[in-house]
């Protein structure tokens, strides 16, 4: 006769790990598509669009039969999130489906792509960052929604650096434009796409017929790798939740003439110029007596960068502890130090390509404590704070 008990124990181990977290898209399938049943859809997607097994948006919907898929819209990086650059689909389908870039050339769907369409639906993970593209994708395909009496379905998806902590300055409403600056939203949000939803279709007085499929079982405190959900990179140059944390702050170099992401073995974790000594650097960031983070001396060679193959001394920054990482605090830190350090090889002033204010920039220029920066956005943080508390759908 089998051991019993240990046969127990067998089956216990061994079941298949169960996500804590329903996401937008199993809560759809859960009730049986009934939002989408006989209606004609455009899918906004990308590889990030998959359920709690691995299963893509597009297959699960397709093949449900519940409804007609006729158009397929891609953001940045396209829908496999491979590439840099623009992309030009032409006649390529997928499940006998056209699909549209919404990067490049176009980053609205016209009027030819949503002919007969009832919905559009947005199912593509963010990463909580105001200059990240994806967010800036939903809103312009929302407004499109509204000029031309489409519904629009947000499948929710976690904040992957939790829901709960926000930073940064806010864009003022005057530089509010493209996609990386497509609201006024502080750096750092604290918001999943569906609450973003809410708030832009309040802001900007849409008439939109906006139906959010919230996600099960997740909460505010959750990073993405404590929901129990599979991790896909959000984009390229963000391969793993080090990366992700660190983006709010490490983003405001994308434009800066230090190599910070393409052609670098960690993307967002080290930073690095030819002109700039990395004992030195660390030694001044170290003053700080920052929590959370440490700072390596490195040396390397970008293999794509206006510094390709130059060598580059830099730090690496090590988490230590994410719950009292600053990344904003840290990002501007960086950068204070940097142009105190280095201010002719330094070039600040690119900096209101991400900031879009040079109000800010001539704050960093006279020489501020952090202190003294952090409040010189913290009154519009506070009025957000309020006002965003309005849409927030989960505890």
């Amino acid at each position: 006769m089998p051991n019993i008990r240990f046969l127990f124990i067998f089956i216990i181990l061994y079941q298949p790990i169960q996500g804590k977290v329903k996401l937008g898209i199993d809560v759809l399938a859960k009730n049986n598509f009934s939002i989408i049943k006989n209606k004609k859809v455009g899918l906004i997607i990308n590889h990030t669009s998959i359920n709690s097994n691995w299963r893509s948006t597009i297959e699960i919907i397709a093949e449900s039969n519940v409804c007609e898929v006729v158009a397929i819209f891609t953001p940045e990086h396209g829908f496999d999130g491979k590439l840099d650059e623009y992309i030009n689909y032409g006649d390529n389908l997928i499940y006998n489906v056209p699909v549209y870039s919404l990067y490049g050339e176009t980053l609205r769907p016209e009027k030819k792509m949503i002919r007969n369409i009832d919905y559009l639906i947005f199912d593509i993970l963010d990463v909580g960052t105001r200059f990240y593209t994806y967010i800036g994708t939903m809103k312009y395909c929302m407004e499109v929604a509204n000029e031309n009496n489409i519904g629009f379905i947000v499948l929710d998806r976690p904040n992957p650096i939790n829901g709960i902590d926000i930073s940064g300055p806010m864009l003022k409403n005057i530089n509010v434009f493209g996609l990386a600056g497509v609201h006024n939203l502080p750096i750092r949000h604290g918001m999943t796409p569906g609450e973003l939803a809410l708030l832009f279709k309040a802001d900007e007085k849409m008439q939109l017929n906006l139906n959010i499929i919230k996600m099960e079982g997740w909460k505010r405190e959750m990073w993405f790798d404590e929901t129990g959900l599979p991790w896909v990179n959000p984009s390229p140059n963000i391969r793993n939740m080090n990366q992700a944390s660190l983006y709010p702050g490490l983003g405001l170099f994308e434009r800066l003439n230090v190599a910070n992401k393409r052609g670098l073995p960690s993307p967002f974790e080290m930073i690095g110029a030819p002109w700039i000594n990395a004992y030195d650097f660390v030694n001044s960031l170290n003053k700080y007596n920052l929590s959370g983070v440490n700072f390596t001396p490195i040396k390397f060679s970008p293999e794509e960068h206006k510094y390709s193959n130059e060598l580059c001394e830099g730090i690496y920054i090590t988490i230590t502890d994410r719950e009292k990482l600053e990344p904003v605090k840290l990002g501007f830190i960086i950068i204070i130090t940097l142009y105190k350090m280095y201010p002719e090889e330094f070039d600040i002033n690119k900096l209101w390509h991400i900031t879009r204010s040079k109000g800010l920039i001539q704050e960093i220029k006279n020489d501020p404590s952090i202190a003294e920066l952090i409040r010189y956005w913290n009154n519009d943080l506070d009025i957000f704070r309020n006002k965003r508390g309005k849409y927030l759908l989960y505890p």
